[in-house]
Parts: C-alpha cells; sequence; structure tokens
C-alpha cells in the first residue's frame, strides 16, 4: 500500500525545527571556524587545475568536527618525497547558516555549496584543512531533506597560495612560509667596472605601489647577454602581508648599493627545464646518477634500440 496521505515529511515547519536543532547542537559541541574559499587566478586548461590561486577572505562560521578519537587518514608516514603528514577529519555544517554567512556574501565566487578545493581554518589545532570531498547527501533525506554539509578534509599542504584574508592568524600562515621559500630573478647585467651584488648580502625591494619588502640573496650567475640571475629567500615586508614578486620592482643591496630592477621572475616550468649548470638545483646530479643505471642512448626506448 502507499504511505498515508495524513503524515507528510515534507511540511516546512517540520525542516525548519529540525535546522534550528541542527544549528543549536552545532553552536554547543562545535567550534568556531574560518571559511576560506579559493579564487582561481591561472588554470591550467589541460590537466584542469589550478597553477595559481588566492584567498582573499575567510567567514566565521560555527562547525562540527565528526572525528572522536583524533584524525583519520594516513597519519604521519615516511615516503620517497620525504616525511608526510596525512591528517585528515570530517566536518559537518549547517547548510542554512552556510547560506547565510558564506553563500549570502557571494561576491567573489560562484559557489552555492562548499567546494572542493577551498580551505577551512580550524584555530583550535591551529590548522588549514583543504575540502576534499563535499556529501551532500549525509544524512540521507531524514525529513525529506538535507539540513547540512559534510566535509571530508585533509592537512593542507602549502604550495606559494596568496593569502590574504584579513586575520593575522591565518595570514601569518603564508608569512612564515614564504619566509623559507626561494624566488628566482632576472635584472640587467652589470656595467664595466661596476659595483655587483654580494653572495649573502640582504636587499630592499620596492614596488611600483609603493609596497616595501627585503629578501636575502642567496646565489648570483651571470647569464648569457651578462644578465645576473639572482636566488633570493627570506622574503618579507613591511606591512606584514606577502606579495608576489613581479617584473618592475626595484632591488637595492643594502651592503653594495647596487639598485637594479627585475626584469623577469622563474616559473616552476622554466625550473623544470633547466638541466644544469644554474647552481640552483640538483637535477644534473640526479641526471649523472641516473645514466648509470638507466640507458639513454635508445633514441625509441619503447621499440628497437637501433630505431
Amino acid at each position: 500500500m502507499p504511505r498515508s496521505a495524513y503524515f507528510s515529511q515534507r511540511v516546512r515547519t517540520e525542516h525548519n525545527l529540525l535546522e534550528d536543532i541542527v544549528i543549536e547542537s552545532i553552536k554547543i559541541y562545535g567550534f568556531d571556524c574560518y571559511y576560506m574559499p579559493r579564487k582561481i587566478v591561472s588554470l591550467d586548461t589541460l590537466l584542469v587545475e589550478d597553477t595559481e590561486s588566492k584567498f582573499n577572505s575567510a567567514f566565521l562560521i560555527e562547525m562540527y568536527i565528526e572525528n572522536k578519537e583524533g584524525f583519520e587518514g594516513d597519519g604521519v608516514l615516511l615516503s620517497k618525497f620525504g616525511l608526510e603528514i596525512r591528517h585528515q577529519m570530517n566536518m559537518i555544517v549547517s547548510s542554512r547558516r552556510w547560506d547565510s554567512s558564506v553563500g549570502a556574501w557571494n561576491k567573489g565566487f560562484s559557489n552555492l555549496r562548499p567546494s572542493e578545493g577551498d580551505l577551512i581554518y580550524i584555530p583550535l589545532v591551529r590548522g588549514l584543512f583543504e575540502i576534499k570531498f563535499v556529501d551532500l547527501e549525509t544524512p540521507f533525506y531524514q525529513l525529506s531533506n538535507l539540513p547540512v554539509y559534510s566535509m571530508k578534509c585533509e592537512l593542507f599542504e602549502y604550495r606559494g597560495e596568496d593569502l590574504n584574508t584579513g586575520v593575522k592568524e591565518i595570514d601569518n600562515i603564508q608569512t612564515a612560509l614564504s619566509f623559507e621559500s626561494s624566488y628566482h630573478i632576472e635584472v640587467p647585467a652589470y656595467g664595466a667596472g661596476a659595483t655587483r651584488y654580494s653572495d649573502g648580502e640582504y636587499i630592499k625591494l620596492t614596488y611600483p605601489s609603493g609596497v616595501i619588502g627585503e629578501a636575502k640573496i642567496t646565489n648570483i650567475e651571470i647569464l648569457t647577454g651578462g644578465k645576473v640571475r639572482l636566488q633570493l629567500s627570506n622574503l618579507k615586508f613591511t606591512d606584514s602581508k606577502v606579495h608576489p614578486l613581479t617584473a618592475g620592482v626595484i632591488i637595492e643591496g643594502k651592503t653594495t648599493g647596487v639598485i637594479k630592477t627585475i626584469l623577469s621572475i622563474s616559473t616552476l616550468t622554466s625550473e623544470d627545464n633547466l638541466l644544469d649548470t644554474s647552481g640552483f638545483g640538483t637535477n644534473s646530479i640526479l641526471e649523472k646518477k641516473a645514466i648509470d643505471i638507466l640507458d639513454f642512448t635508445a633514441s625509441n626506448p619503447f621499440g628497437d634500440p637501433a630505431d
């Protein structure tokens, strides 16, 4: 027999009551978190992945941590890439609260729900977590509606994203990690008999917009045509934010007083094409070791070596 027509799960007042109870429960047992929507700056259309992205806003909202006995996932493990930390957790957020706290301010992104790739900062563990999957049907239509979003999150691995959310605790993550990063730049050639930068020297960065920064020269190379290639590290700025290096930035040696203008920035792709001579990487060392193991003389490695 069909269901009774006198009992319905589609009563809006019942839905509202369930959502109110869910919201109150999360407010009692949950934690304040920051939801950070991802804004893609550059998209790789071949692999359909972002090559550059930034996070310019953080929305404070309460969430419930579903894990009761600690992090899930593979935990801490030693792989061929070194020590990796793969903590995972499940986060629950009310769909109504997300719509009102995040979706209502839908200015810089077009998501109508939590999206994979967005970040969640959890002050409780002082960690950034990336949303890997959003389950839109858990719990499964208890009253013919879906009152919450269930998000499977993994500890975020920083890859040079721009964090300018206005929340100092979050923005300091980029400042700390970028402080340890290296950047490769090219500047015009030295003039005859001119003073040169010294290895280990600190330089002042002056942006066209007036932003002032500081960095340390950790390697110097003279390129073909006389241009100078510098490796910079310990990059930091007076406004405590991190600004990407761009052509046109003026650099001035604090010890030597040499002033140059950045011509270009070496990207990850251009770095991958450098096989030796630069002194900035170990790819030439790896190549020499690989020659003793692999045969690179074959022009057709998938067929007859004589081809």
